[in-house]
């Protein structure tokens, strides 16, 4: 055999064995199987989902190529006329790989939007990636990030490919959306795409959609079970998410309803562990970037949503989920802490006041001075207490905030004006309540108050405060007020 002759038959040879390596099922039987998985988008067990038939099918096919391979190499050997066998290279095969967990960013070529009747992906063994469904698909399928294993194993996951997806966003966000097209991407890898969008009272589609990655595998029983990989709209791109120790940063683009694009960090159950927005595009995509703090400490797996609720208020019309790493807070010591008061005595036991007015001065004055801001917190009651005329967070933040932001000292001003002299209040009406109010000086005309009573302010207030009051009126420092059953009614200052 000449050296040309031994060169056709070694590349011949070649093109053979990698065409071995390949299996691609018929164009007709492929067509009659995508139909048969548009009809029956919900059953319990769909073909592709079946391991039996998947890899009968594939072990006949990979028999058949093997077996004209062997015709065509000893056609070769007998001299035959071997034009016939192409001595080009095999054209290489674009395998579909799979996005990296939580990746933002968009698929490079999105799958046909309808399910058409397509050749099968060809699978190349010796240069595929480790599937997303694991070897064999058997077991926890690599990439998944919901159901999280330390919370639910995998023999607990929902059965079908839409339920997932659906459980995937209701768990999270607590949204209920509807099902739309499920597009099998890989029937022997079990990598499915389904839409997930909003609809109308009619039913019909609105805003756009959220497409959810889903990967199957079989659990020990053979039985089918589903998760999800990732969410994401193509109008919330998200490219940063990263936790600086103090806020989560966050970056991309998007484009939502008035341009508000909301946050929230949740745990795999969905509790709520920050929540903010940013600034998108209203009608074209722009840059979103700002940072969400972190309020609430779920240790451990989480997920970043950020989403447009459309004007809606309900659900959102698209959604993108990014898994993040959600750490545990320094939970600040509710007990004892420092602040103005600290370095105070407490008020002397006044026999003149009523046994529950006093207890509540003395529990007062205890908390202020130990800094005990759970203990300032139990002796309030938000639906009667007063603190600022303008404030937006409760009592003992707004406190907290005075005392460390603003330099203010309103612990000090607390325990002191409990150590002035009181006034009865008396109130009139069906149920009468009477009030003890700290200082005396504080229902009265300013001109009316006594020398004795605003020497008596002396310690807590100078000539400076002294000129305010008298050009409001009246007394406009701290003042506090308990009820003879007890209760704290306010502690405030300002006209």
């Amino acid at each position: 055999m000449s050296e040309r002759d031994e060169e056709i038959e070694r590349i011949a040879r070649d093109a053979l064995r990698a065409r071995a390596q390949q299996v691609e099922p018929g164009a007709d039987a492929f067509a009659r199987l995508a139909d048969k998985v548009a009809g029956a988008a919900r059953r319990p067990t769909p073909w592709w989902q079946s391991p039996r038939l998947l890899w009968l099918g594939a072990a006949g096919a990979a028999a058949a190529v093997v077996a004209i391979a062997l015709v065509a190499t000893v056609s070769g050997d007998d001299g035959e006329d071997q034009s016939a066998v192409s001595t080009e290279t095999p054209t290489p095969v674009v395998e579909p790989t799979p996005d990296a967990v939580g990746s933002p960013t968009p698929d490079a070529a999105e799958p046909p939007a309808t399910v058409t009747p397509t050749p099968s992906p060809t699978l190349h063994p010796t240069t595929t990636p480790t599937p997303v469904g694991g070897q064999g698909n058997v077991g926890r399928p690599d990439g998944v990030i919901w159901p999280v294993e330390a919370v639910q194993p995998f023999g607990e996951w929902p059965m079908s490919a839409e339920d997932a997806a659906q459980q995937f966003v209701q768990a999270l966000g607590g949204w209920l959306l509807p099902v739309g097209e499920a597009r099998m991407l890989d029937p022997i890898l079990m990598i499915a795409d389904v839409e997930l969008q909003f609809t109308d009272e009619a039913g019909d589609p609105f805003g756009t959609s959220t497409t959810v990655r889903v990967v199957g595998g079989f659990d020990e029983a053979g039985v089918p079970n589903w998760g999800a990989v990732w969410a994401r709209s193509d109008f919330i791109e998200v490219d940063r998410v990263f936790y600086d120790g103090t806020d989560f940063l966050v970056s991309g683009t998007g484009q939502a309803f008035e341009g508000v694009i909301e946050t929230r960090l949740v745990d795999p159950s969905g509790n709520v562990a920050g929540q903010g927005f940013f600034t998108g595009g209203g009608v074209e995509m722009a840059p979103i970037e700002g940072t969400v703090a972190l309020t609430e400490s779920w240790p451990g797996p989480g997920f970043a949503l950020l989403y447009d609720l459309g004007g809606l208020g309900i659900t959102p019309t698209s959604l993108t989920v990014v898994p993040v790493v959600l750490p545990e807070l320094d939970e600040p010591d509710p007990g004892a802490g420092s602040c103005s008061a600290e370095t105070l005595e407490a008020p002397t036991p006044d026999p003149d006041l009523p046994e529950a007015v006093e207890a509540t001065r003395q529990a007062i004055a205890g908390a202020a001075i130990a800094c005990d801001w759970a203990a300032l917190d139990a002796l309030i009651d938000p639906s009667l207490f007063s603190f600022s005329f303008g404030a937006d967070s409760d009592a003992v933040t707004f406190w907290q905030e005075v005392e460390g932001d603003f330099g203010g000292e309103p612990m000090r001003f607390l325990v002191e004006t409990l150590k002035l002299n009181w006034i009865l209040d008396d109130q009139t009406g069906a149920t009468p309540v009477n009030w003890y109010i700290w200082p005396d000086a504080f229902p009265m005309i300013w001109e009316d108050v006594t020398p004795e009573m605003r020497e008596a302010l002396r310690p807590l207030y100078d000539d400076q405060d002294f000129e305010g009051f008298a050009n409001i009126g009246g007394f406009a420092g701290y003042r506090l007020a308990i009820t003879d059953t007890g209760n704290w009614l306010y502690f405030i200052a300002g006209d």
